[in-house]
């Protein structure tokens, strides 16, 4: 007995030690971190000696070993029931790391040893047993709160994974219902920490409890872009916002490939993107023709491939990579002097070197415009949540002219149009950039809901107003009148639908004007803006697909009509909303060249506060049935 204790109080003199070494290494608990240093060759844990040894002394000291016996066993025991289940679980992780060699292994025979050790502790002494769980729980708990960033590669990672496949392949088996369905957004954002508020605000609709996948597309060749396909620095950056989310990028030979690759690869079983979200390109009348198409044909392979559609705008622009990082957090394995290929909505486009360059001023009168009145963000905020109110309109003579715009002003240039917020933007600082919508939103959610799309135009807001940020914010509805003009039945009508669809909301607006003809004024505004992209009579369509001909603005004259007339009720009725969706307008290959489209877009929103294009694949998502 004596040479028996005598061994195992050697053994664990010399294996304490390097056990408590390991501990300060790993550096769980902060006051352990002295006792890490290590001496010699063999990093001899000799601060650890000295206190095993005076803890040793104070044991002998005590001079009964009745009195620590129980401590001491049930400790023992308590080492011995853990190692007995952590064996029994990494069995049943099914983890091929976990190979033991022992040639009787059998995960149940550990299992039943660690009951039994546990048995022993509470016959042994029921309150010293009761102290060692206090003890190892409170270490446990811990240990699980501070996180530490070490990987010990253990079954809990193992059964993570096994739990997630098992879940994947079951949802497969689910048939989808419209009641179940949940935005799934592919993000096409580049690098995620150099479009923050892209990112942002998709995730303030996903928010933890539906999938948000971010796409970056290389161009070139594979070989050039082997190192930025590394993922860690953007999963760093998720962290660092508290975003949940995923980074995915390819290496195409042209952005629309790439996206294609995206649209048609990305996710797994029922865990795949139902939604595409890009920032707009405010760029496009400088750009190359092919970058044009390249986008206009995006968001027509999305529809095709059934997916829905939404377009970010917001003033002060969505790129924001010629700002340093004040997250202190930098892509280690991103390079980027490599050309990237992105769409936002700021002032920079590319050089042919993938240079940025800023633009100073434009060819254009209207390049900048911002028509309507000022947008104050300050008396934006001041909007809460009110009583649900039905609005009816007046409606306005056709030939009224619109006192957003001058028409005297040269060439249809905009006169004195919401100078307050080109003054806030420019002295916008970056922090305010990078958190646009990190904030706290007030104001109001103006939906137009203009077409059915399946629901997702009204359903997403409805989703933004539930979440922190934008739950101060009241949710309006404006929708188009029938032609023949019963404007209370079709009040009544659409009030009767949302309250079927459950859809709180605080004004509804009945738009009895948005089927006759725009202004004048806003019609030369319309012009002015495509007049670079019209078709020459020396062009021919086939050689300039992307351009204007008279064909396609006859084809197009209603469309035009109204998307000219959409914007000056936005005018009108947001020109100070928190955030505008509206309801996106499908562009056809056969029919609308991409400039018209891009022109569409721009007429619409330029000069709002942050619009929100969306459209759904025609797919319902909403139902009457809870």
């Amino acid at each position: 007995i004596f040479s028996a204790t005598l061994s195992s109080a050697l053994a664990s003199m010399v294996g304490a030690p390097k056990v408590f070494q390991a501990l300060g290494k790993d550096k769980l608990f902060p006051f352990l971190k002295f006792f890490a240093k290590g001496y010699g060759k063999g990093d001899e844990p000799r601060r650890g000696y000295i206190l095993t040894f005076f803890i040793c002394v104070a044991m002998v000291c005590i001079g009964e070993l009745d009195l620590i016996a129980p401590i001491i066993s049930n400790f023992f025991l308590m080492a011995y029931a853990l190692i007995n289940y952590s064996c029994f679980d990494a069995s049943l992780a099914d983890s091929p790391g976990f190979r033991p060699s022992f040639k009787y292994y059998n995960m149940w025979i550990s299992f039943v040893g660690a009951l039994l050790c546990i048995a022993v502790m509470f016959l042994i002494n029921w309150w010293a047993a009761l102290i060692t769980f206090v003890v190892v729980g409170s270490l446990y708990l811990y240990v699980r709160t501070k996180k530490p960033d070490v990987n010990w590669g253990s079954s809990t990672q193992a059964h993570v994974y096994k739990e997630a496949l098992q879940r994947t392949l079951r949802l497969v088996k689910i048939e989808e219902h419209v009641k179940n369905f949940r935005p799934q957004i592919l993000v096409l954002s580049g690098y995620p920490r150099n479009r923050p508020a892209l990112i942002d605000f998709a995730s303030s609709i996903t928010k933890k409890q539906s999938l948000l996948i971010t796409g970056h597309v290389f161009t070139g060749e594979m070989s050039d872009h082997v190192k930025n396909l590394r993922s860690h620095g953007a999963y760093k950056w998720f962290e660092s916002r508290k975003i949940k989310a995923f980074y995915n990028a390819v290496v195409t030979p042209t952005l629309r490939i790439g996206t294609q690759v995206l649209l048609q690869a990305l996710g797994i079983g029922k865990l795949r993107p139902n939604t595409l979200f890009l920032g707009y390109k405010s760029n496009w009348r400088k750009s190359e023709p092919e970058d044009l198409e390249d986008y206009f044909n995006i968001i027509e392979d999305a529809f095709d491939l059934k997916y829905g559609v939404g377009i970010l705008r917001i003033p002060e622009g969505l790129d924001i990579n010629k700002i340093p990082d004040e997250s202190g957090i930098n892509d280690d394995d991103d390079d980027d002097s490599d050309r990237e290929e992105h769409y936002d909505d700021s002032d920079e486009e590319e050089d042919e070197n993938g240079e940025k360059t800023k633009q100073h001023g434009s060819s254009h009168p209207d390049e900048r415009k911002v028509s309507g009145g000022s947008y104050n963000f300050k008396e934006a905020s001041k909007g809460a949540v009110g009583p649900i109110k039905l609005k009816r309109l007046n409606t306005v003579e056709e030939g009224t002219e619109n006192p957003a715009f001058d028409p005297d002003a040269p060439n249809g240039n905009t006169k004195g149009v919401r100078p307050k917020l080109r003054t806030m933007l420019s002295s916008m600082s970056t922090a305010t950039l990078s958190s646009r919508f990190q904030e706290v939103q007030y104001g109001t959610i103006d939906v137009w809901w203009l077409f059915d799309d399946g629901g997702l135009t009204l359903l997403i807001p409805y989703i933004l107003s539930k979440r922190k940020i934008w739950k101060n914010c009241k949710l309006r509805i404006f929708c188009a009148g029938t032609k023949k003009g019963n404007q209370y039945q079709d009040e009544v009508r659409m009030s009767s639908l949302l309250t079927k669809f459950r859809i709180e909301y605080s004004q509804l607006t009945v738009i009895p004007d948005m089927w006759k003809k725009p202004t004048l004024t806003m019609y030369k505004d319309f012009e002015s803006l495509i007049h670079q992209h019209r078709l020459r009579p020396h062009e021919s369509p086939d050689d300039y697909p992307w351009k204007i001909s008279d064909a396609d603005l006859l084809a197009n004259k209603q469309k035009i009509y109204r998307n000219i007339k959409l914007k000056e009720q936005l005018l009108i009725h947001s020109p100070e909303a928190s955030l505008i969706v509206l309801t996106l307008p499908v562009p056809k290959r056969e029919a609308c060249p991409a400039a018209l489209f891009m022109a569409w877009l721009e007429m619409i929103s330029s000069g709002m506060p942050p619009l929100l294009f969306l459209r759904g694949n025609q797919e319902n998502v909403l139902t009457y049935y809870s």
